[in-house]
């Protein structure tokens, strides 16, 4: 997803570079003191250690002033102190201060010594915490002076976790083995940052810290990366669930809600994508964040793209690009390709040309072989296919797919294919359309098996269910306390109408309610063993029916699959007759024998399109009948290469109707719209097809496709034509249990009436 991935080791890197944020980890700028309290604290202090350690926060809080001559005076206060005391811990971070003080000063051959001599005393006196510190610390001040070396960062973090592995701060050892495996994946060693990225969750399990969403979510990230998505998923879910018990509602949260949107996208999981970019979005906007922003606001227009709602991207991210007035050009590149690509879906021509040549402008000042280049030329070649303009096409398109190549990125070589196929299209280069289809085909379904899809919704199903049970437990446990509460209160009541009635009955009473009470207890004890017995058989019946259930569930879910797959393998099989039509068509010299070829091709697109839609959709059984109608119109509007001279107009009731039903009408729709694309409008007329699909009455629907063309002499005469099309035609309306009539009125109309029967659902408009 080019313009929804987020290269965190890129984005640390340029933090890193500043060297800010390294400074700020050397220098320790946590919530300092106020000055005045720490002088207070040391008037009040004696010559002991922690006197040392007074001397050692005042001397941060100077450096946090960036004051390194009262840094340097502290720092000699602790040495001296620490020296009389014997106090081996003050005397080496009495070193740390003055090499950080050396570090404001820009002195280098004093700072380097410094942290080395620290190191060797904490060695030297097998000091595992502060040694560790210490090797951080020297390796902090190399990317100061040197700049930032990843390599060295990652040697002195496994140093450090090694020392730290010795001591008893076990939170610190997980801590620094978390940064470790962070970098790792910085430099793409991801296997290896995995290793240790799981070596830091296992110190973290062991000390049981709460707050374990920051390495869940390093772990989903490194898992996404190696292909992994079943565990990027489950760690994704798992970081937001931590995040949400502990009420962690940061940036942090705000990272995990995104990476996890992003791998719901790569498994194509659209729905679930939107709405944790969604989520990530409000947070970023909550504390300002301006790349965040810019970030989650394409992802989220990537997203309406996919779903085909163009008219949601332009005002989210001409919004987006008012209120960040200081973008990157790195960043305009994706916004303004994100926009020239809703122009284009949208057939805005004149508003896409002012974003192509912005466009334009912008390719000529990025890296010619970077990722935003890729994302520009893709943009700029989509706009000129969808306007027709071959040359200037094929030149963007061309090196839209070298850089694909060279980023080794699959999904935008697939990309390539498709556009490809949509101007060979337009070009009547049917052969090759043909061919540069199947590669798209290829890559694509290669990219991610429905298998992983389902295990992945099994995990989305897991995490909801888990959640609902957690909600669940706690009314439980609230109920039994109110039922504890309840039978505390009617055991008091009865203790002091006992109390009283022994005081009026006497001992005699007393003897008799002892006997009483003692036979109640045996009947209880007698009732109590039979609903044991009866709580053990139905315990036995409940785990026999979750077997069935369970054997019940894995059957329908094998049916699925192969159901899919037989959908698949025959939208496949079509697709290779449609490819050997069309071979043949260019050995055939005879005009009739190439138009029956160039029709049965349409028919069989039509029946191929229907099985698409069955395996890619979750329902197995029913399709989607406006979104089917839809690519059908596309598909023979390319066919035709029909232009702006013939516009269509499609006005479609929701309904989802069974394969028995669909083909048929799919076919009806195929003769009706090849007919009037090719006798309506003589002599190359421009006009409107329309097509509608209305729910008259409670199960019966009427199918009609009308053209303003020039008509025909005697409509009546038409319905009982014999010529192949219109046999079709009454045969198929048939076959749907429908009638069938033309009328003749400013045009030609084909109108199909029909019942629904139980195989058929349609779906209201809520």
């Amino acid at each position: 997803m080019d313009y929804a991935k987020s290269s965190f080791g890129e984005v640390v890197k340029k933090c890193l570079a500043t060297g800010s944020l390294l400074l700020c980890a050397l220098l320790g700028f946590a919530q300092q003191p106020s000055l005045p309290a720490l002088k207070k604290q040391l008037q009040k202090s004696n010559a002991d250690s922690t006197r040392v350690n007074l001397f050692i926060k005042t001397g941060n809080y100077f450096l946090s002033k960036k004051l390194a001559d009262s840094a340097q005076y502290y720092a000699s206060q602790a040495e001296n102190l620490s020296a009389s005391l014997k106090y081996i811990e003050g005397t080496g971070n009495s070193y740390i201060l003055m090499a950080q003080a050396g570090i404001i000063r820009k002195d280098k051959d004093a700072c380097y010594p410094l942290i080395q001599k620290a190191i060797d005393l904490f060695t030297k006196y097998k000091l595992y915490r502060p040694t560790a510190e210490a090797i951080i610390r020297l390796g902090d001040a190399h990317a100061v002076f040197e700049g930032d070396d990843v390599n060295r960062k990652i040697a002195s973090l496994q140093k450090a976790s090694v020392e730290l592995h010795q001591s008893t701060d076990k939170k610190r050892e997980a801590d620094v083995l978390k940064d470790f495996g962070d970098n790792l994946q910085i430099l793409g060693r991801h296997e290896e940052s995995l290793t240790i990225l799981k070596q830091s969750f296992a110190v973290y399990q062991s000390i049981h810290y709460p707050y374990l969403q920051g390495i869940y979510d390093l772990m989903g990230s490194v898992s996404a990366q190696l292909g992994d998505y079943n565990n990027a998923i489950k760690y994704g879910l798992l970081a937001v669930k931590t995040a949400e018990a502990v009420n962690d509602t940061t940036m942090q949260l705000c990272t995990i809600y995104n990476r996890l949107g992003l791998t719901y996208y790569i498994t194509r999981q659209f729905k679930i994508a939107q709405n944790y970019f969604e989520k990530s979005l409000v947070i970023a906007e909550k504390y300002k964040d301006s790349g965040s922003i810019i970030l989650l606001a394409s992802n989220l227009s990537v997203i309406y793209l996919k779903y085909n709602k163009p008219e949601k991207v332009i005002p989210l991210l001409k919004r987006t690009e008012a209120n960040q007035p200081n973008m990157s050009i790195e960043q305009r590149a994706t916004i303004e390709s994100l926009i020239l690509i809703a122009y284009a879906t949208m057939k805005q021509y004149d508003e896409g040309l002012v974003y192509c040549k912005k466009q334009l402008e912008i390719a000529k000042q990025l890296d010619q072989h970077g990722n935003p280049q890729e994302i520009v030329q893709h943009a700029i070649a989509n706009f000129y296919i969808a306007f027709k303009q071959d040359k200037p096409a094929r030149e963007h398109l061309a090196h839209f797919r070298s850089l694909s190549m060279e980023h080794q990125n699959p999904a935008n070589i697939a990309k390539s294919y498709l556009l490809v196929f949509k101007l060979d299209s337009a070009e009547t280069r049917y052969a090759d359309a043909v061919d540069a289809y199947k590669k798209y085909t290829a890559i694509n379904d290669s990219l991610f098996s429905k298998k992983k899809a389902n295990e992945i919704e099994r995990l989305q199903i897991q995490y909801e269910t888990e959640k609902k049970d957690h909600e669940l437990k706690i009314k439980e446990q609230n109920i039994q306390l109110l039922t504890k509460q309840a039978q505390l209160q009617k055991a008091n009541i009865k203790q002091e109408r006992l109390t009283r009635n022994l005081t009026i009955t006497g001992a005699v009473l007393l003897a008799l309610l002892l006997g009483l009470n003692y036979n109640r207890f045996r009947l209880k004890r007698r009732i109590n063993q039979k609903l044991q017995v009866q709580q053990n058989e139905i315990s036995q019946k409940n785990r026999s029916l979750t077997t069935l259930v369970q054997e019940k569930d894995n059957l329908l879910e094998e049916k699925e699959w192969l159901m899919k797959e037989i959908h698949h393998r025959v939208k496949n099989n079509l697709q290779i007759v449609i490819s050997l039509l069309n071979t043949q068509s260019n050995y055939i010299t005879n005009d009739i024998a190439f138009n029956a070829i160039r029709e049965s091709q349409h028919r069989m697109q039509s029946i191929s399109l229907i099985h698409q839609k069955l395996y890619q959709s979750e329902n197995l059984a029913l399709v989607d009948m406006p979104a089917y109608i839809n690519d059908l119109v596309d598909y023979l509007k390319t066919s035709f290469d029909t232009g702006s001279r013939i516009s269509f107009e499609t006005h479609i009731v929701n309904a989802e109707f069974d394969v028995t039903r669909a083909v048929p009408l799919g076919l009806i729709l195929n003769e009706a719209i090849t007919n009037s694309i090719k006798y309506a409008f003589k002599d190359g007329k421009a006009g409107k097809i329309s097509i509608s699909m209305e729910e008259t009455d409670h199960n019966t629907y009427i199918l009609k496709i009308s053209d303003n063309g020039s008509g025909i002499a005697s409509p009546e005469n038409i319905t009982k034509s014999k010529t192949l099309g219109m046999s079709l035609i009454r045969g198929l309306s048939k076959q749907v249990g429908g009638t069938f009539k033309v009328e003749n009125d400013n045009g030609l109309s084909v109108i199909i009436e029909f019942t629904n029967d139980k195989f058929i659902k349609a779906v209201k408009n809520i």
